[in-house]
């Protein structure tokens, strides 16, 4: 894929995510809204400084923008060993947009987690109960066999 429209599309997508229009990123950039339609749209490259403050403000690497390396992983830093404090200071450092992110997947998670628990549990307790009488008739089968 060109490397422009990879920008470009890249760019489009951390937009709609943050919630932005093209002219409020235009007016970061200090740059008109033709300007950075432009760069959305692959018919202009970005230098090296506007790419720097892109990748600033959507708390993404350049080599994110560039297409030079994948789309990163807001719930990466859950496979890390962390206290509470840890995460919530991670957490605060996050783009808004990561935060949301992040905080819906807990969300389904969380619900998840205990739509699972609720259909197992009744289950789990009935084979636990199931188990314990099972194991008592085989000890007295064994005891009455020695018998």
């Amino acid at each position: 894929m060109d490397e422009k429209i990879c920008f470009g599309q890249r760019l489009l997508e951390l937009r709609k995510a943050n919630q932005k229009s093209q002219a409020e990123i235009a007016q970061l950039l200090g740059i008109t809204t033709s300007a950075y339609q432009n760069y959305e749209n692959g018919r202009r490259e970005a230098g090296y400084a506007t790419i720097a403050k892109l990748a600033d403000f959507y708390g993404v690497t350049t080599d994110y923008l560039l297409g030079r390396e994948p789309e990163p992983d807001p719930l990466a830093m859950l496979n890390m060993k962390v206290n509470n404090q840890k995460f919530i200071d991670i957490y605060q450092e996050l783009p808004e947009f990561q935060q949301q992110v992040l905080v819906d997947a807990m969300r389904k998670l969380s619900a998840s987690a205990e739509e699972e628990y609720k259909k197992k549990k009744p289950r789990m307790q009935s084979e636990t109960t199931l188990g314990a009488i099972e194991e008592q008739n085989e000890l007295a089968s064994e005891e009455e066999g020695s018998a």
